[in-house]
C-alpha cells in the first residue's frame, strides 16, 4: 500500500485572469492585507472567482489511477486546503489524508519515494530533517536570504533546486547539471513586493501541469526553463499591486 501512495502539493494555485473574466475588487487593507470583514463582505465574489479558476492540470492529476491514497500536504493556512482535498478525495475516489511537512517525517522512505512528484520549500535550518525531507523531495525551492549556502545540495544529482534572489531574479540547478540563472521582468511600477515568492510557485506548478510534467522523469532543462521564466514574469507582475493577492483580483 505504501508505494502506491499520491502526494499533492496543497498551495494556492492562483489562475492568471483577465478583467473581462473577474470583477475587479479593492478591499480594503490594513498593512497590505485585506481586512476580515471586507472578505468577508465579499465572499461570493471571492468564490465566483475560484469558480473560474482552470484545475484541469490538477483535475487530471487527482483522478488518474484513483484508487491509489492520496497524501496531501499543507502548511499554515495552506493545510486547510490540504485537508479539504483529502476529504474530496476521500469522498470521490480513495483514502485520502491531510498531513503537515512534520508530519511527513514519520512516513516511510517507501511512502515518499513512492510519490509521483514531491514539491518541497523549506523555512527549516539546514538539519537531519531538512535533509530527510530534501533527500525525499523531487523540488526544492527556497531563498537565499534563509539559505544562502547551498552546498547541501552538492550531495544530490537527482532534484531540481530553485533559489529565488529577490531582485536579482532565481536561479536553478537540475539533476547534475550547474546552476543557471534566470534574470527578473523589470517592473517599473513595482509598489509590494510581499507575495512575489508565492506567485512564482503558484504559476511554476501550474506551468508543470499544463505541460503535462507531473512526474520528474519528464523535467529537462528546455522545458523547466521556460516554466520558470513564466513564474517570474507573472511574479513581477504581481509586484505592480498591494498585497500578497492583488494581483488575483485583475
Amino acid at each position: 500500500m505504501e508505494k502506491m501512495t499520491k502526494f499533492a502539493l496543497a498551495k494556492q494555485n492562483h489562475s492568471r485572469m483577465t478583467a473581462k473574466q473577474t470583477t475587479q475588487l479593492k478591499p480594503k487593507a490594513r498593512n497590505g492585507k485585506p481586512l476580515m470583514s471586507e472578505l468577508l463582505t465579499d465572499a461570493r465574489k471571492y468564490i465566483e472567482l475560484a469558480e473560474q479558476a482552470d484545475i484541469e492540470p490538477l483535475r487530471q492529476f487527482l483522478f488518474n489511477e484513483p484508487e491509489r491514497p492520496l497524501i496531501a500536504m499543507g502548511h499554515g493556512g495552506s493545510h486547510s486546503s490540504a485537508a479539504y482535498a483529502a476529504l474530496l478525495y476521500g469522498t470521490n475516489c480513495g483514502l485520502g489524508r491531510a498531513i503537515t511537512p512534520y508530519q511527513a517525517n514519520s512516513l516511510s522512505d517507501a511512502t515518499l519515494k513512492g510519490a509521483k512528484l514531491f514539491y518541497y520549500e523549506p523555512n527549516e535550518p539546514v538539519d537531519r530533517n531538512f535533509l530527510r525531507a530534501v533527500a525525499a523531495s523531487n523540488i526544492v525551492k527556497f531563498s537565499d536570504e534563509k539559505h544562502p549556502d547551498v552546498s547541501f545540495t552538492e550531495d544530490f544529482t537527482d532534484k531540481l533546486f530553485i533559489q529565488m534572489m529577490n531582485e536579482k531574479g532565481l536561479r536553478f540547478k537540475l539533476r547534475a547539471e550547474g546552476w543557471m540563472t534566470i534574470p527578473p521582468e523589470h517592473n517599473p511600477h513595482a509598489v509590494d513586493g510581499e507575495g512575489a515568492g508565492d506567485w512564482t510557485t503558484s504559476t511554476f506548478i501550474n506551468e508543470l501541469g499544463h505541460h503535462h510534467m507531473l512526474t520528474f522523469d519528464r523535467i529537462h532543462l528546455p522545458n523547466v526553463t521556460h516554466c520558470l521564466e513564466e513564474a517570474l514574469r507573472v511574479a513581477s507582475m504581481s509586484v505592480s499591486y498591494i498585497g500578497a493577492k492583488g494581483l488575483i483580483h485583475y
